[in-house]
């Protein structure tokens, strides 16, 4: 860890910087949040691009909030035209409740990816 060469005046505990990585091989957060602009290619475009947003996520970048609403808004949309029951086809992966674990999901992807014979 990086960390100050001084001590605490009271004690031998080193004072850790706050404006450092401590962590040097853990990347930064990006340190702008993700537009609608940076989402989505055009404005009549309702799908963000992937790629883009889950790099993001998994690197703890945030959102603004009109991108967020955006995109909730747009799934709503989605999901309102849906019907209530669907017939999918075997074989396929099932995968509970996350409780909003982002990690989780994206790691539950990379494994269905992984293996090709299931419909995520």
């Amino acid at each position: 860890m990086s960390h100050d060469k001084s001590k605490n005046k009271d004690s031998s505990t080193p004072i850790y910087s706050t404006t450092e990585r401590n962590v040097k091989s853990c990347p930064a957060s990006p340190t702008r949040p993700l537009d609608i602009d940076d989402l989505f290619s055009s404005p009549d475009n309702n799908k963000p691009n992937l790629e883009i947003l889950k790099q993001h996520l998994l690197l703890e970048g945030r959102l603004t909030e009109n991108a967020a609403l955006h995109i909730i808004e747009a799934g709503a949309n989605i999901l309102r035209e849906e019907p209530t029951m669907i017939n999918i086809d075997a074989p396929i992966t099932i995968c509970g409740d996350i409780h909003g674990q982002f990690y989780d999901l994206a790691k539950g992807h990379e494994i269905v990816d992984s293996k090709q014979k299931t419909t995520a």
